[in-house]
């Protein structure tokens, strides 16, 4: 992933550590998804508010790119039930773990990039 990309995840991350109480620790950021470890009290709704920052902002840069080969994958990947938007960007659900143990703490952080 470009690093213009990569940079609407770390606006994201900053203001919601601004504006949603979000405690982060550390984070990964691969080309296909990323790896945050933190604490906040609402998970839904920052989890909801950084995906739609990042979406917009994707979509827009796209855009500029001209990658129409990648917003038509990302539409034609596009849930049916999904009405919010034309494109799928973001994987279905969130997947948050709670980190039980130094090890499980270490794998997230020292990933291999």
């Amino acid at each position: 992933m470009r690093d213009r990309y990569k940079i609407y995840e770390l606006e994201s991350l900053q203001f919601c550590i601004e504006n949603k109480a979000l405690h982060l620790y550390a984070y990964v950021i691969l080309d296909n998804h990323f790896h945050i470890i933190a604490s906040f009290p609402h998970l839904s709704s920052t989890i909801a508010s950084l995906r739609k920052y990042t979406t917009k902002e994707i979509i827009e840069q796209l855009r500029e790119d001209k990658k129409s080969w990648l917003l038509n994958q990302l539409k034609f990947y596009k849930k049916k039930h999904n009405k919010d938007s034309l494109y799928q960007v973001w994987q279905e659900g969130t997947h948050p773990e709670l980190i039980q143990t130094e090890k499980m703490l270490f794998q997230k952080i020292d990933y291999p990039l």
